[in-house]
């Protein structure tokens, strides 16, 4: 387990899912600004020595970019349509082999 832990420091990792979920949770600060609990925290965030508060956020973040780090994986065979509820769709995939079929035999 400990081999594993510069993983989580690293440049792929960074790029790949710490900053989308910065983004992520930057996005949803902003959007959901309007909320009472959103805009304390908000508030709370900005006050000098509000450290504490930084640092869970942190936490939050890294907690959240770990887990879909976890989820990559599934969220890919899920969209792939190797999972359920995806992989009950055949009328979608026979529609596209149809479209291939049309597009590689040439007729309308």
């Amino acid at each position: 387990m400990l081999g594993t832990l510069p993983k989580l420091a690293d440049k792929t990792f960074v790029l790949g899912f710490l900053l989308p979920t910065i983004l992520f949770v930057v996005a949803c600060l902003w959007l959901f600004s309007d909320f009472q609990i959103v805009s304390q925290l908000l508030k709370q965030l900005s006050q000098n020595g509000a450290l504490q508060e930084l640092l869970y956020l942190a936490l939050l973040i890294w907690g959240l970019a770990i887990l879909l780090m976890m989820l990559n994986h599934n969220q890919y065979k899920l969209l792939e349509g190797y999972l359920w509820p995806m992989s009950r769709c055949r009328w979608l995939k026979e529609r596209q082999l149809a479209k291939f079929d049309e597009l590689t035999n040439g007729s309308p």
